[in-house]
């Protein structure tokens, strides 16, 4: 399930309706709607709470804050503030626009910090709310989804990637410090040197002690009966906000009494961060069916506030932590099936502001109320940084540039490797020597892809869009640009007649190009899917007769055929997972070409799949025992290479014998690997925040 997930209007056909029949099929259990009605609802809850007013930012709204008499809201990629208290006729003071795909917002002192999902961080100065000014634009190693701020260090929730640590001392360039691996974090909050993060599907508010930020380390995690979010700390008492399905959860279907009943508030004792005791807890209404999924919670005095999506904003008295007593509830105006989701909010004095996704931002009347204080400064030792690289002596850093390096791309004709080194812009390496790199392109955004063939290069850079590049005798020579109407480009690749590029757009779509004339390209085929792209979703290389496959998070793989009589279409080729109780494609896995057919990683394993093969079962999965290859495939003759960005793995595999797998070699590395290239023997890795590593055949 995505957090987000817009309808394209006015899009191509979009080739075969069996693409659009997969993925109904595939998640039909997942997509049976339950919920409760206001009607259902009465009396259970308190008192409706009444809107003030109508609201404001009718074009929508993700979040909102609120600081020493002013409210901070997040409204379709930009920063607006007001002056409270809001009424009928207000407008905003300040605006700040262009910061992407806006999520969560957390100010401390003069410093505002905005989470942009595949758009990375966004570090603001707001000691002038009528001035706002961007201080800097940070790459994060994944979906930058939740945040919270010390005074020198930022905490970003990254989804599967866990907690990114920042270094902020310097909000204009900010600098990577460690992830944490805590599983699929929504939100943090940052506590006493603690952090305490949201976990999702888990189930679970996991404790990591960031006291020293270089080294993270988990020291407990809170089971939680609903998968997790937001979560904030009074004193001693952790409040976690929870939803979708309760751990009771058997078949995954509306008849399980679990299915969705995972929404509610969960009161802890964490005087010690590393045994928690819990409290209390109170369940909301029942709710599953939507594609918005967040849930968040702020305290005042003795009143709980709970944002719980589609079932709106609730207040509980919590004066007795052991028996929190509903107050009051209001849900925003129905959009379609639901009330409108409620993205976030603020407590103000005597209301909620209230982000409505799409009706946008709404007053509610809550007596009693008065704003959140802010939080004593917090700051962390900074003494003692993450190690970087990997000892292994058979591996080497060839390259490091200042900026995160998220894919590398080897030209055979010109014997160039190209660096997509996101923020660092996009740079050429030649392996005559090592270390003998340099920038070629600062680019216009962040350098999240490069592919190259024949002395082309093309660079997807996120929010700027995709460049397309001719080398030159003295550099490289920009030929042409493309912006997408469904949001930033990320991974790109050039097929073999140079005449298309398939270009990864926005959070799920995938777009193939016309380059012909590459001073402007044109979109002759757009598709999306339920289920997320995770920043390598192309396969490497493409099949016979120009075929290509891409992998949506959850609904499987996909194949395009860009020879088609009438110009590229879906091939009527789709891959699925074996529907079980966790058979799902994950954001992990990959797609690479084994000849004419498919090798997909899947559940610590691989497939390789014939030609119309519809569907990876258990029984097809090839697994090299000892090791678990799961992550993005490549394949360089007989070896497979599997990076798994996530937890820092990589394997060579020799699939000579694609049923007999035989290990050549295994790194655990510190960053976070991207898929790996060969050349002359060499696998090239890119490895984030640590470089460009290399691992010669032994």
């Amino acid at each position: 399930m995505t957090d987000k997930q817009a309808s394209i209007r006015g899009s191509p056909a979009r080739g075969p309706r069996a693409a659009a029949e997969v993925d109904r099929a595939a998640l039909r259990v997942r997509h049976a709607a339950v919920w409760e009605t206001s009607e259902d609802i009465a009396g259970r809850y308190g008192a409706p709470l009444t809107a003030l007013h109508p609201p404001l930012l009718s074009q929508g709204c993700m979040d909102a804050k609120t600081k020493d008499g002013w409210l901070y809201v997040l409204s379709c990629g930009r920063l607006c503030t007001f002056r409270t208290p809001i009424g009928p006729e207000s407008t905003p003071a300040g605006q700040l626009d262009g910061l992407g795909n806006t999520r969560q917002i957390e100010i401390a002192g003069n410093l505002a910090a905005i989470t942009s999902r595949e758009d990375g961080l966004r570090l603001v100065d707001v000691s002038n709310p009528e001035r706002l000014s961007l201080l800097s634009h940070y790459d994060t190693i994944e979906l930058a989804t939740g945040i919270a701020l010390g005074a020198n260090v930022a905490l970003v929730a990254c989804r599967v990637y866990g907690v990114e640590l920042i270094d902020i001392s310097n909000p204009k360039r900010p600098r990577h410090l460690s992830t944490v691996q805590t599983g699929e974090a929504q939100s943090v909050v940052l506590h006493n040197g603690f952090a305490y993060v949201g976990v999702w599907v888990s189930r679970e508010v996991v404790v990591c002690d960031v006291r020293n930020p270089g080294r993270p380390a988990i020291v407990n995690r809170i089971a939680l009966d609903g998968y997790g979010d937001g979560v904030t700390i009074r004193g001693n008492i952790c409040f976690a906000a929870t939803g979708h399905h309760a751990r009771t959860l058997q078949r995954g279907d509306p008849g399980d009494p679990g299915y969705g009943a995972g929404h509610g508030l969960e009161i802890f004792d964490v005087s010690d961060p590393t045994c928690s005791r819990p409290i209390s807890r109170i369940k909301l209404p029942r709710l599953f069916g939507s594609s918005w999924d967040m849930w968040d919670v702020a305290v005042s005095g003795d009143l709980a506030v709970v944002g719980d999506t589609h079932n709106g904003i609730y207040v509980f008295d919590i004066s007795d932590l052991v028996h929190p007593v509903p107050v009051g509830h209001h849900r925003l105006p129905v959009q379609g099936k639901f009330p409108d989701a409620v993205g976030g909010f603020a407590v103000g004095h005597d209301c909620i502001y209230v982000a409505g996704i799409h009706t946008g931002l709404h007053t509610v009347s809550a007596p009693g109320l008065r704003p959140v204080p802010a939080p004593p400064e917090q700051r962390l030792a900074l003494s003692t940084p993450r190690p970087r690289g990997n000892p292994e002596a058979a591996v080497a850093v060839a390259y490091r540039p200042e900026g995160q390096v998220h894919e590398v791309a080897f030209d055979a004709q010109t014997g160039d490797v190209w660096v997509a080194a996101g923020k660092a812009g996009l740079h050429r390496l030649s392996f005559g020597a090592t270390g003998a790199g340099r920038q070629e392109s600062t680019t216009d955004g962040v350098a999240f892809s490069v592919d190259a063939r024949d002395g082309m290069v093309v660079s997807g850079e996120g929010r700027a869009g995709m460049s397309i590049w001719r080398r030159t005798a003295d550099g490289i020579a920009l030929l042409g640009r493309y912006q997408s109407r469904a949001g930033g480009i990320g991974q790109v690749r050039i097929s073999p007649d140079q005449r298309y590029v398939i270009a990864h757009a926005g959070t799920n779509t995938l777009e193939i190009l016309d380059i012909t004339s590459p001073q402007a390209p044109r979109r002759v085929l757009e598709d999306r899917h339920t289920g997320l792209f995770y920043r390598t979703p192309f396969g490497h290389r493409f099949l016979p007769g120009t075929r290509f496959a891409c992998l949506w998070h959850v609904v499987g793989v996909f194949v395009f055929d860009l020879d088609a009589e009438n110009g590229p279409e879906f091939s009527g080729w789709a891959v699925t997972a074996e529907w079980t109780t966790s058979g799902c494609m994950h954001q992990g896995d990959g797609v690479a070409v084994l000849g004419d057919r498919l090798l997909v990683t899947y559940r610590g394993g691989y497939a390789v799949l014939n030609d119309g093969q519809a569907e990876v079962r258990e029984c097809d999965v090839v697994r090299l025992p000892g090791h678990v290859l799961a992550g993005k495939p490549t394949i360089f003759g007989t070896t497979l290479y599997v990076a798994h960005r996530l937890d820092g793995a990589v394997t060579a595999v020799d699939i000579a014998d694609p049923q007999h797998p035989v290990l050549r070699w295994s790194l655990q590395l510190d960053g976070n690997p991207g898929p790996v290239v060969e050349t002359n023997g060499t696998a090239i890795i890119p490895a984030g925040y640590d470089g460009v590593l290399v691992r010669r055949r032994v």
